[in-house]
């Protein structure tokens, strides 16, 4: 029997057969950028191929997947995979529809039903099916498939689309390493070698050495000069390929139309004209005024896509965010600062870093290789917490400012928001205290000079003295702690620590112990990979639910379920006075669906680990939400680090937003009941998102 090899499957291989130690499916996975049902489907395959050439897969629970053969055996199997010896590479529906697209963009001449199907190697009721994929492609583009009953097929249309439509194919099915190699002056020949997929790969070799890469990449080096910018790699290899196109296609005689619009400034006319005289003095030949109006316009684009100014020289122009562009990334920090980390709202950095995702063209990459992509999945290949929590959060806001929120975009402003929260996991978290000192007020400063220098992580909200807290214990209320040199004999709903005036070694180290400060690190560091996906089922317990709350206002209801979290240890008091400051702040944006509420405060405002709990009221409390009062189901979380909550807010603003769950909720009459209910709808919520589809 004769096995054909899917492109996946011999990718499978390629890996399996390098790799000195077994992987598990999710490395196959995340090395090659696929799912690990899809792994497992390549295996089947690879095995039977295998087998017929005496190796096998030999697969160990709980270990690995490892090729069973010598090393020579090995050697003779990776040599076999690269020239496919007596075996056809079977291209998936997505490779055979970009080869097929390929050959008719390039192609001089029509090409036949008969020639398409034996270099593709498929049916004609394939070629057909495809076809009709590659036209509806070629028609968004500006571009017509011409078919002709004995002539073949060809795709037609004006210059410009037709090199925009080249330009996309090549750029988003190359793969990246290759095209920028190729473009500083290495050999496309040998480049290729490493493309996406082999059939695709050959085609595109015959385009790429037809293109003058190497007075493109001149010309576009001379550019970067004159602007006194560097392009990023991604810009610069676009231009390149642009710039190679028009040295190819003028002197066939056919620039671009004068019907072009005409360039954005000045600057980057005069910029586009002068390559243009370089252009036309290699070529022998003037160049029309369409060709420059054209490369101004990828001039700008080049800019917008990504450039930084050279060493010796500012910039005159550059790839700064628009206004409008900076105010759309405000308005996306502030929302995911409600739910993520308030510092979220005024992280700079990360709204300059959205401002840019926002105001520059889509990259253009092959959908594979996106670094948002891979940072945003799980180890099963499926999409990160980050990317669905951007999903619900983000997408109203996008969409209504008119961006559409497609995946890779979503990806990177998950990618941003990771990064933000980072950065934020890094910074000290305070303990909020009071000081109490007998000893007089040249002491007390003292003392708390001695805190500060000890303990950094302390943010002392002033001295005090026990009988002003004895005539008023909410003096301190919003304390984590009061630090006390003497006795209190009143009852504060803070913790009490009692040291000595001089603040001894051992008074240092009770109070590390007590306040949980780890003198090694910050307390809320990043939240490791686990506890990034823990469920709202493995966090909230039956002890955190109350079935049957009662209030009369909204700081009650916060009141109420703070209680529960601060009874099981998981915050400090200071916790629930935040929850009840962030609504405050930013009003009832803690209503986030008809009668259900989510409540939380920052990680560094008093929480000592993830937790949940739940209030369910019988009767509505209004938050003063326009559209979704009264509150009868609130949710409350508390968090250890900036990211240890992604998983469970996702799955909260999921769980709220089910109408039929917040009616069940409110007339179950057991907490068993609620238990297995969200049981059964966070373990049934799905977490896999398929993977972005390529073009066409």
């Amino acid at each position: 029997m004769m096995i054909t090899l899917t492109a996946r499957a011999r990718r499978v291989l390629d890996y399996l057969l390098q790799v000195k130690e077994p992987v598990s499916t999710a490395q196959i996975a995340s090395r090659l950028d696929a799912t690990p049902g899809q792994v497992r489907y390549c295996l089947r395959h690879a095995q039977l191929w295998l087998r017929q050439r005496g190796a096998d897969l030999f697969k160990r629970q709980r270990v690995g997947i490892e090729i069973q053969a010598s090393t020579a055996q090995k050697k003779a199997l990776l040599a076999e995979l690269k020239e496919l010896k007596g075996y056809g590479l079977a291209l998936s529906p997505d490779e055979r529809k970009q080869l097929l697209l390929l050959r008719l963009l390039v192609a001089s001449n029509p090409l036949s039903l008969h020639e398409l199907c034996e270099r593709l190697g498929v049916s004609r009721t394939t070629v057909f099916r495809d076809l009709a994929s590659v036209r509806k492609w070629l028609e968004r583009r500006g571009l017509r498939l011409s078919t002709h009953r004995h002539h073949g097929m060809l795709a037609e249309g004006a210059e410009r689309p037709w090199r925009e439509a080249v330009l996309e194919t090549l750029l988003c099915n190359l793969d990246q390493g290759v095209l920028v190699a190729a473009c500083v002056g290495s050999e496309p020949q040998s480049l290729v070698l490493t493309a996406a997929h082999q059939s695709f790969r050959r085609e595109a070799d015959s385009l790429l050495t037809s293109l003058d890469l190497r007075l493109a990449d001149q010309l576009v080096t001379s550019l970067e000069r004159q602007v006194h910018l560097l392009f990023l790699d991604e810009a610069r290899t676009s231009l390149i390929l642009c710039v190679g196109l028009s040295l190819l296609r003028v002197p066939m005689g056919k620039p671009v139309s004068e019907d072009v619009a005409p360039p954005a400034t000045t600057q980057e006319t005069e910029a586009a004209r002068a390559m243009v005289m370089d252009m036309a003095q290699h070529l022998g030949q003037a160049l029309p005024t369409g060709e420059i109006r054209y490369l101004a316009d990828k001039i700008v684009d080049t800019i917008k896509r990504g450039s930084i100014a050279d060493r010796e020289q500012r910039a005159p122009f550059g790839n700064k965010p628009d206004g409008s562009a900076i105010e759309l990334a405000t308005l996306l920090a502030e929302e995911a600062g409600k739910y993520l980390h308030a510092g979220l709202s005024r992280d700079r950095e990360l709204i300059n870093c959205l401002a840019l995702e926002m105001s520059a063209p889509p990259p253009r990459w092959p959908t594979g290789t996106s670094l948002g992509d891979r940072m945003n999945r799980n180890e099963d290949g499926g999409r990160g917490p980050l990317y669905g929590l951007a999903h619900r959060l983000l997408c109203p806001i996008l969409e209504s400012r008119g961006y559409v929120p497609t995946e890779r975009l979503l990806a990177c402003v998950a990618t941003h928001l990771s990064t933000a929260l980072e950065r934020l996991s890094q910074t000290q978290s305070c303990r909020k205290v009071w000081v109490i000192c007998g000893a007089g007020v040249a002491t007390a400063r003292n003392l708390i000079s001695r805190l500060n220098l000890r303990l950094p992580g302390l943010q002392i909200l002033g001295m005090t003295s026990a009988s002003a807290v004895a005539h008023d214990p909410q003096l301190v209320s919003d304390a984590d702690a009061v630090i006390s040199t003497v006795p209190l004999h009143c009852h504060v709903r803070v913790p009490v620590l009692y040291v000595s005036p001089m603040l001894t070694p051992e008074d240092t180290e009770m109070l590390r112990v007590a306040l949980g400060i780890d003198r090694r690190k910050p307390q809320y560091g990043g939240a490791s990979s686990a506890c990034t996906g823990l469920s709202i089922s493995e966090v909230l317990s039956p002890a955190t639910i109350d079935l049957d709350a009662r209030a009369d206002s909204w700081e009650e209801v916060v009141d109420q379920a703070g209680t529960l979290l601060l009874q099981t240890g998981a915050i400090w008091p200071s916790y629930i006075e935040a929850m009840k400051d962030m609504i405050r702040l930013y009003g009832p944006y803690v209503v986030v669906a008809p009668g259900a509420a989510l409540l939380h405060a920052g990680p560094e405002m008093g929480s000592k680990r993830l937790a949940m709990s739940l209030v369910v009221l019988r009767k509505g409390v209004p938050f003063g939400h326009e559209l979704h009062d009264p509150v009868h189901v609130a949710l409350a979380f508390s968090s250890v680090g900036s990211r240890a909550h992604v998983r469970i807010v996702g799955e909260a603003m999921r769980l709220l937003g089910d109408k039929h769950v917040i009616r069940s909720m409110i007339t179950a009459v057991s907490v068993t009941e609620i238990v297995g209910m969200i049981n059964r709808m966070t373990n049934g919520e799905q977490t896999h998102q398929s993977d972005c589809v390529r073009h066409v």
